[in-house]
């Protein structure tokens, strides 16, 4: 499959842009993108990152080989891997005692499966109320439970011959990029957090962003390279709420520190505008898989904080154009894609992208009496639960219009001061799965039994038709009534509704570009041939689910690189981390980049953030100029070509150095003993080898 641009000011090559319905119609002729979007950043057919183009391959394969090849303290991408929501492991730091077996310190409380088994067999209430947090998010009296530590806190929650493949996290990417780039402990960091809190209190009780600052800070300076975030579900908005920590915390200075750190950052499932379960659990209950009621777990999930970060989110007064999220056609304003690859356009579109329902939650006090309605703007205001707090006399509910304000609207940094826009990094991918059956919106009704409304009926959307579904007994689904086609193309990933993951398409521009794959199946011994067969069920194929990658940016811009969204049809939102084919698409299309942008190898090329360092001033060191800047003081060992290249200069009678002219020029306005310290600094700071120089040995040593 081979992706055709065209170049400025040429004529578009017969049939390289094509207008044509994803299901393989009839194809017209479609306009080029503009220049700045030549050269797609979409995967190929196979599934290989970076694009179609031979030499994107060559990229690739070359990142691979090198990456796998180094010796430990050669620079690489660090990789940071943020889980979602219940996705870290919490263990207790206090024991409790239980009519049954007891709580100890160091126990795995989420998730171990044989003691959930253990509590709620003899004292149903021990392991539930270890879990609940007390007033203003505090530890009960009785227990005190944090997050874990290390990479295995993130790679599985309950390790164990049958319970370790349902609740793997990062296990898999974990595995792949360790065998395949060489990537280990000194390169892959875990960032567990106790996803009860709200953000706020996170930093407040465990100074998890502070921490997390220091920890890519140090993660950074050991491999010598800015780092790849992954993060999944939740993760993302911990990821982009730290961004904005940053800029309250460090105004002047977030900026060129995100520069400095962050390469990639890769949104796995993100939930940009929320999502209605949290809202529901909070409401009726939300057992998350667990042998327990709706009642058990409404009582435990109302004291967590966390649960307004991912309800729903009105982008108020903020609907751009949204190519490729429509049903009617392929896309919005006519956004074309051809069968298996062929590249097509998203012309700039006039339609404005959906939101959430105005009836998102429907509540009916009285059988036969009027609904009360709520929509994305009563529940990012609280008035949902304040009015449902007062009617039903919930004095939970009451909290959680009190803790709304305290502890996000009002609280130092406001995540919900606008919709998502586009993270300040580099490069960002956006993957996630579509066309899962997803809950969208609810009706509550009152019940003899219960001292709140429960669950009555639900609005499911599925690969573009709405669903009625009446619940029967612990929502039991009894009933299912088509209601008709939905408003979106897609239906969500089984857990975020679609408007909320393609919010992402607002970062597109007008003028993205778009390509699609359908379902394929291969022989394992042609396809995924990094996966040893212990990663991957025991099947004699492998499936490729269908893709749809859309790339684009709004502008322009030469130190930011347009985003590129990866839709895998039938991808569920929970098992996206652990899937071998997302992850390997996700992974080869980023790694592309690194030889070129991040001078691996050590050539005489100006790496691309080179050129954005700031200007010295008249008297000023190198590495004063560039401290708390980024990586500007790249003193690579060079390679064993230039390092023959430089004697055959200098045999000539020729200068050397890295960097060629540029470098010399530099070189000249700085003193030996400003290259000294800057070289030192270089390798000291950065964990690389000083070399045999023994001027700078000294200076090594005070250094050290």
């Amino acid at each position: 499959v081979i992706f055709a641009t065209a170049q400025p000011g040429a004529p578009a090559p017969s049939g390289a842009f094509l207008d044509a319905d994803i299901s393989g119609g009839s194809a017209a002729p479609a306009a080029a993108p503009s220049p700045e979007m030549s050269g797609t950043r979409c995967p190929d057919e196979a599934g290989i990152g970076a694009s179609s183009r031979p030499e994107d391959l060559e990229k690739v394969e070359r990142a691979k080989e090198i990456l796998r090849e180094q010796d430990w303290g050669r620079p690489r991408p660090p990789v940071f891997l943020f889980p979602g929501l219940a996705s870290s492991r919490l263990v207790a730091w206090k024991g409790k005692k239980c009519i049954g077996p007891d709580i100890n310190v160091m126990d795995n409380l989420w998730l171990n499966i044989q003691k959930v088994v253990e509590t709620l067999t003899f004292d149903q209430n021990c392991w539930l109320d270890c879990l609940k947090l007390g007033h203003n998010q505090t530890d009960p009296e009785d227990c005190k439970v944090r997050a874990a530590n290390g990479l295995e806190a993130v790679s599985v929650l309950s390790p164990g011959l049958f319970t370790e493949k349902p609740t793997m996290v990062y296990q898999n990417l974990i595995s792949y990029i360790a065998d395949a780039y060489g990537y280990d402990k000194n390169s892959i960091y875990g960032f567990p957090y106790d996803w009860r809190l709200s953000p706020g209190k996170l930093e407040e009780r465990d100074g998890f962003f502070s921490s997390t600052k220091e920890r890519i800070e140090a993660a950074v300076r050991l491999n010598g390279r800015p780092g790849i975030i992954f993060a999944h579900s939740m993760g993302n908005n911990c990821v982009m709420y730290f961004f904005k920590w940053l800029r309250a915390r460090y105004p002047r200075t977030a900026e060129a520190w995100i520069a400095k750190h962050v390469w990639t950052f890769v949104m796995l499932a993100p939930p940009l505008l929320g999502a209605v379960s949290p809202l529901k659990s909070v409401l009726t209950g939300e057992p998350m898989g667990m042998p327990i009621t709706d009642r058990m777990a409404r009582d435990l999930e109302l004291t967590f904080g966390v649960t307004h970060w991912v309800n729903p989110m009105p982008p108020r007064g903020h609907n751009p154009p949204r190519p490729h999220a429509y049903a009617n056609g392929v896309g919005a304003a006519g956004c074309s894609a051809a069968v298996n690859g062929t590249a097509g356009v998203c012309p700039a579109g006039e339609s404005e992208g959906p939101t959430w329902d105005a009836d998102l939650v429907r509540v009916r006090v009285k059988e036969g009496s009027a609904e009360a309605t709520f929509g994305a703007e009563d529940v990012a205001t609280g008035e949902i639960f304040r009015w449902m707090g007062a009617i039903y006399n919930d004095e939970a509910l009451s909290e959680k219009y009190r803790t709304l304000y305290s502890d996000y609207i009002e609280s130092e940094v406001n995540f919900f001061d606008g919709p998502p826009q586009r993270p300040p990094v580099k490069h960002v991918v956006v993957a996630y799965g579509v066309d899962q059956p997803t809950e969208r919106k609810y009706t509550l009704s009152n019940d003899v039994n219960f001292d709140y409304p429960i669950m009555s009926e639900m609005t499911v959307e599925e690969a573009g038709q709405d669903w009625n579904v009446r619940v029967g007994g612990r929502r039991a689904r009894t009933q299912k009534k088509l209601l008709g086609p939905s408003e979106l193309k897609h239906s969500g990933d089984g857990l975020i509704p679609y408007q909320s993951l393609s919010w992402s398409h607002t970062w597109l521009g007008d003028n993205a570009t778009v390509a699609h794959w359908k379902r394929r199946t291969y022989k394992r011994s042609t396809f995924l041939d990094q996966w040893t067969p212990e990663k991957l069920d025991m099947a004699a194929t492998v499936t490729q689910p269908a893709l749809t990658c859309l790339h684009g940016a709004p502008e322009a811009s030469p130190t930011v690189d347009p985003v590129t969204v990866l839709e895998f049809e039938g991808v569920n939102h929970h098992k996206i981390t652990g899937d071998p084919n997302v992850m390997k698409v996700v992974w080869d299309l980023i790694i592309g980049n690194v030889v070129e942008e991040m001078c691996i190898e050590g050539t005489d090329e100006v790496c691309r953030y080179q050129d954005a360092a700031p200007k010295r001033k008249a008297g000023e060191s190198e590495a004063a100029a560039s401290s708390g800047w980024g990586l500007s003081l790249w003193g690579w060992p060079r390679s064993k070509d230039d390092q023959a290249k430089d004697k055959a200069k200098a045999a000539a009678g020729g200068k050397s150095g890295g960097g060629g002219a540029a470098e010399e020029s530099r070189r000249s306005q700085t003193s030996p003993m400003d290259e000294a310290a800057s070289r030192v600094a270089a390798a000291a700071g950065l964990g690389l080898p000083t070399g045999g120089d023994p001027a700078l040995e000294p200076l090594r040593m005070q250094g050290a």
